[in-house]
Protein backbone atom coordinates (compact mmCIF):
# COMPACT_ATOMS: atom_id res chain seq x y z
CA UNK A 1 0.00 0.00 0.00
CA UNK A 2 1.05 3.40 -0.95
CA UNK A 3 0.13 6.13 1.73
CA UNK A 4 0.67 10.04 1.75
CA UNK A 5 0.51 12.73 4.69
CA UNK A 6 0.10 16.42 4.14
CA UNK A 7 2.54 18.54 6.12
CA UNK A 8 0.30 21.65 7.45
CA UNK A 9 1.59 24.96 7.43
CA UNK A 10 1.69 24.23 11.83
CA UNK A 11 4.17 22.56 11.25
CA UNK A 12 1.89 19.05 11.91
CA UNK A 13 0.95 16.19 9.66
CA UNK A 14 -2.76 14.96 8.64
CA UNK A 15 -3.35 11.29 9.23
CA UNK A 16 -1.91 9.04 6.75
CA UNK A 17 -4.53 8.81 3.59
CA UNK A 18 -4.08 5.84 1.11
CA UNK A 19 -3.33 6.25 -2.35
CA UNK A 20 -2.70 3.18 -3.76
CA UNK A 21 -3.52 -0.33 -3.15
CA UNK A 22 -2.23 -4.02 -4.84
CA UNK A 23 -2.19 -7.53 -3.20
CA UNK A 24 1.17 -7.26 -3.89
CA UNK A 25 4.67 -5.39 -2.10
CA UNK A 26 4.43 -1.50 -2.76
CA UNK A 27 7.40 1.00 -1.87
CA UNK A 28 9.66 3.55 -2.66
CA UNK A 29 7.32 5.30 -5.10
CA UNK A 30 8.41 7.82 -7.67
CA UNK A 31 5.82 10.62 -8.04
CA UNK A 32 6.52 13.21 -10.98
CA UNK A 33 4.43 15.41 -12.83
CA UNK A 34 4.54 15.13 -17.02
CA UNK A 35 2.32 16.50 -19.48
CA UNK A 36 0.37 17.94 -16.88
CA UNK A 37 -0.78 14.87 -14.77
CA UNK A 38 0.67 13.39 -11.53
CA UNK A 39 2.40 9.83 -12.44
CA UNK A 40 3.78 7.71 -10.43
CA UNK A 41 6.31 4.59 -10.70
CA UNK A 42 6.29 1.95 -7.61
CA UNK A 43 8.36 -0.66 -6.66
CA UNK A 44 6.43 -3.40 -7.06
CA UNK A 45 9.05 -6.28 -7.19
CA UNK A 46 6.98 -9.23 -6.05
CA UNK A 47 4.59 -8.82 -9.16
CA UNK A 48 7.22 -9.21 -11.35
CA UNK A 49 6.44 -6.83 -13.19
CA UNK A 50 6.98 -2.55 -13.18
CA UNK A 51 3.85 -0.26 -13.86
CA UNK A 52 3.32 3.33 -14.50
CA UNK A 53 -0.05 5.08 -12.66
CA UNK A 54 -1.84 7.82 -13.35
CA UNK A 55 -3.60 10.50 -11.81
CA UNK A 56 -5.34 13.56 -13.67
CA UNK A 57 -5.76 15.01 -10.13
CA UNK A 58 -4.24 14.32 -7.06
CA UNK A 59 -7.17 12.77 -5.42
CA UNK A 60 -6.24 9.25 -4.78
CA UNK A 61 -7.67 7.36 -8.21
CA UNK A 62 -4.51 6.10 -9.20
CA UNK A 63 -4.64 4.12 -13.10
CA UNK A 64 -2.42 1.75 -14.06
CA UNK A 65 -1.61 3.30 -17.15
CA UNK A 66 1.34 1.03 -19.16
CA UNK A 67 3.31 -2.03 -17.60
CA UNK A 68 6.59 -0.97 -18.38
CA UNK A 69 8.78 -4.22 -17.59
CA UNK A 70 7.92 -7.94 -17.44
CA UNK A 71 8.98 -10.75 -15.71
CA UNK A 72 11.75 -8.68 -13.94
CA UNK A 73 12.32 -8.13 -10.35
CA UNK A 74 13.34 -4.68 -10.23
CA UNK A 75 14.69 -2.80 -7.09
CA UNK A 76 13.96 0.88 -6.28
CA UNK A 77 13.52 1.91 -9.14
CA UNK A 78 14.31 5.59 -10.39
CA UNK A 79 12.78 7.13 -13.38
CA UNK A 80 14.38 10.38 -15.25
CA UNK A 81 14.62 12.73 -18.65
CA UNK A 82 18.30 13.21 -19.54
CA UNK A 83 19.12 14.39 -23.37
CA UNK A 84 15.69 14.04 -24.70
CA UNK A 85 15.03 10.52 -23.49
CA UNK A 86 13.18 9.32 -20.70
CA UNK A 87 15.28 6.51 -18.47
CA UNK A 88 14.73 4.00 -15.80
CA UNK A 89 17.17 2.29 -13.55
CA UNK A 90 17.05 -0.34 -11.10
CA UNK A 91 18.71 -2.72 -9.06
CA UNK A 92 18.11 -6.23 -9.91
CA UNK A 93 19.84 -9.84 -8.78
CA UNK A 94 22.21 -11.00 -11.62
CA UNK A 95 20.66 -14.03 -12.79
CA UNK A 96 18.23 -14.01 -10.62
CA UNK A 97 20.50 -15.16 -7.84
CA UNK A 98 22.29 -13.44 -5.08
CA UNK A 99 21.31 -9.71 -3.64
CA UNK A 100 18.97 -7.60 -4.70
CA UNK A 101 21.76 -4.39 -5.59
CA UNK A 102 23.95 -6.84 -7.38
CA UNK A 103 23.26 -5.09 -10.90
CA UNK A 104 22.21 -1.82 -12.07
CA UNK A 105 19.77 -2.10 -14.88
CA UNK A 106 19.16 1.08 -17.12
Amino acid sequence: MISACEYNVSGSFSGPERFLEEPFHLSYPQVFEHGGECCMIPEMRSSNRLSLYRSRLFSGDWIEEHVLTRNQQLFDTTFFFHNGFFWLTGAERDGGFGDSSDTLAV
